[in-house]
C-alpha cells in the first residue's frame, strides 16, 4: 500500500476558511446515519468484481468518523479497491484519520493538511476521484469560499463519480462562527449553480431527513448525469462561481434579517419559555457568524 502525508498550510487567506470552533466528532460506538448513507454508496460500486480501482477524495476528513466503521459494512476485497485521500484543516484530525486508514488495508492512502481553500492547488484539476465527500462540515467553511469549492470539486469528478455532501439544519452544539443552511436553501444554491454551468436538465434533489434533535440535508451530485464536457464546464466555472457566490449573499442579507428581526422582538417582548431562551442564544450565535459574513460584502 502508498502511503504519503503532506503538510501544505496557507497563511495568505485574508479570512480563515474553516471556523476554529469545530468539533468533530468520533464515536467509536455507532455509525452516525450520514456516514452510513455514503458508506452505502460506496459499498454499492466497490463490491463489483470488474472494479479494480475506486478513488475516493474525504474532504475535511475530521477524526476519522467516516471511516472509522468502514471494516462493519465493506469486506477486506472490497476495501482494497479503495485509493483513499484524506484532507482536513487541522492536523490532529488527521493524524487520527490516518491511524486508521492505515489499518483498512486501502490500495493506496493519501494524506493532507491544508486550509480547505487552498485544496485545489493541491489536488489539481488534472485529478479526477469515483466519489468526494464532505460531510457535517458545510457550515464550518467561510461563506465566500463556498461556491467555488462546490465547482472545483465537481471538476474533480470522473465521467461517473459523485460528490456526496451532507450536513445538519441546525447544530445539537453551537458552534461560534457556524452558518447553517436548510435543505431549502440549499436546493436554491444548487440550481442556481447548475444553471449558470450550463446544465439544464440535471435537477438533483436536495433531500432532507428529520432526526431526533435536528434536521439533516444532503444531495449527491453525479458526473454522468451532467449532459455537458469537463471544456464546458471548466468555461462556465468562473461566472458559475461568481453568480452563485451573489445568489448566496443575498440569502446570507435575508437571514441576517430574520435573526435580527427575532432579536428585536425578544428584546421587545422578553423569553416567556426555555424554548425561547434556546432559540435566543441560538439566534445570537446566528447574528455574529452573519455580522461578520457581511462585513466583508461590497455594497
Amino acid at each position: 500500500m502508498g502511503t504519503y502525508y503532506t503538510l501544505y498550510i496557507s497563511y495568505t487567506e485574508v479570512l480563515m476558511t474553516v471556523i476554529n470552533d469545530s468539533d468533530a466528532v468520533l464515536d467509536k460506538e455507532r455509525i452516525l446515519p450520514q456516514h452510513q448513507a455514503a458508506l452505502t454508496l460506496i459499498q454499492n460500486i466497490v463490491e463489483d468484481p470488474r472494479l479494480d480501482n475506486f478513488s475516493w477524495l474525504d474532504l475535511c476528513c475530521g477524526r476519522g468518523q467516516l471511516i472509522y466503521h468502514l471494516d462493519d459494512m465493506i469486506n477486506s476485497g472490497s476495501r482494497s479497491k479503495i485509493s483513499y485521500c484524506a484532507y482536513d484543516v487541522q492536523s490532529d484530525f488527521v493524524t487520527l484519520t490516518q491511524k486508521k486508514a492505515e489499518s483498512l488495508g486501502f490500495k493506496s492512502l493519501r494524506v493532507e493538511v491544508g486550509d480547505i481553500g487552498n485544496y485545489p492547488v493541491i489536488y489539481t484539476r488534472d485529478q479526477s476521484f469515483d466519489f468526494i465527500t464532505l460531510t457535517n462540515t458545510v457550515h464550518e467553511i467561510n461563506v465566500h469560499i463556498l461556491s467555488r469549492l462546490y465547482v472545483e470539486s465537481l471538476l474533480r469528478l470522473s465521467d461517473n463519480g459523485c460528490l456526496f455532501i451532507y450536513d445538519m439544519e441546525s447544530l445539537p452544539k453551537l458552534e461560534l462562527g457556524a452558518i447553517t443552511w436548510t435543505g431549502t436553501e440549499m436546493q436554491e444554491i444548487f440550481n442556481v449553480l447548475f444553471d449558470n454551468l450550463g446544465i439544464p436538465t440535471y435537477k438533483p434533489t436536495v433531500s432532507r431527513v428529520r432526526h431526533k434533535t435536528t434536521i439533516c440535508w444532503s444531495i449527491q451530485l453525479k458526473r454522468a448525469y451532467f449532459g455537458v464536457s469537463n471544456e464546458n464546464l471548466v468555461e462556465k466555472s468562473q461566472s458559475a462561481v461568481e453568480n452563485t457566490q451573489v445568489q448566496i449573499n443575498k440569502m446570507l442579507r435575508e437571514k441576517f434579517d430574520t435573526s435580527k428581526a427575532m432579536l428585536d422582538s425578544l428584546t421587545k417582548y422578553g423569553s416567556d419559555s426555555r424554548q425561547e431562551e434556546n432559540e435566543l442564544q441560538s439566534t445570537l450565535y446566528d447574528f455574529w457568524a452573519l455580522s461578520r459574513a457581511l462585513e466583508v460584502i461590497k455594497p
